[in-house]
């Protein structure tokens, strides 16, 4: 998930260095669940956009969890007849699903993840509501771990969309993290969507971390677009000092 997965994508919330990610991985998640808030500020030669998410994870089972997250796009666009009114947008999406834990070991997880996705905006032809299944898989050496995701979404109306994320990871310290991403969508109708985040984390002396990157479009289609990316990390349930 973008930002998170995407928002896309983080150690385990815990006052342990860790390099497992915590984020929608492959990695079951804390006892007590998870919760990940992103918000995003950018720009491209054309439009301003802002895109908040929560991530909500509970786990239900040893190896099943539940996972809910809530999403909103807003946008001006500078319209194409040559005025300069801009065009106000707003879109919003909720996803829900199950995700499963099939394997965890000492350096690798694999699980899967498949929900309902709806969106506001349907462009007419595609239908506002999609299944999707995700496969996801994660693998850590000491400090260094990477994380992958491959999705699909089938809309009615024919509208199929694939997604992959891919993060790597480097914890060297307990309160520092390094994070490289890369986020890939694609479907019939449009061309490939590529985006590129950097971006660092602190962590608080009781597990809590507040993430800052940068966003960056990599296709033909990107327009100049960037962002800034801030997240802040913690278990819904478990009460955090202030950020240090």
């Amino acid at each position: 998930m973008e930002g998170a997965k995407p928002l896309g994508l983080c150690c385990v919330i815990g006052a342990v260095l860790t390099p497992i990610p915590a984020h929608a991985s492959a990695w079951r998640p804390p006892e007590e669940g998870q919760r990940i808030s992103t918000f995003v500020g950018g720009v491209s030669d054309t439009t301003q956009f802002f895109e908040s998410e929560i991530y909500f994870e509970v786990p239900v089972s040893e190896r099943l969890s539940a996972v809910v997250t809530p999403r909103i796009e807003s946008g001006a666009v500078l319209p194409t007849d040559g005025s300069s009114e801009l065009v106000q947008t707003t879109r919003g999406e909720l996803s829900t699903a199950a995700k499963f834990n099939l394997h965890q070991g000492p350096n690798i997880a694999l699980s899967v993840q498949s929900g309902l996705v709806w969106n506001s905006s349907s462009d007419g032809s595609c239908g506002d509501t999609a299944g999707e299944i995700r496969a996801l898989a994660g693998v850590s050496k000491g400090a260094v771990f990477a994380d992958a995701q491959l999705a699909y979404r089938a809309r009615s109306g024919d509208c199929p969309n694939g997604k992959a994320d891919f993060t790597a990871g480097w914890r060297p310290l307990e309160r520092w993290m390094g994070l490289g991403q890369v986020f890939f969508d694609a479907a019939p109708s449009r061309s490939p969507v590529v985006k590129l985040q950097m971006s660092l984390v602190r962590f608080n002396q009781e597990g809590a971390g507040l993430q800052v990157g940068f966003r960056v479009r990599a296709d033909h289609g990107g327009e100049g677009e960037r962002a800034i990316v801030v997240s802040w990390w913690r278990a819904p349930h478990k009460s955090v000092t202030a950020y240090e």
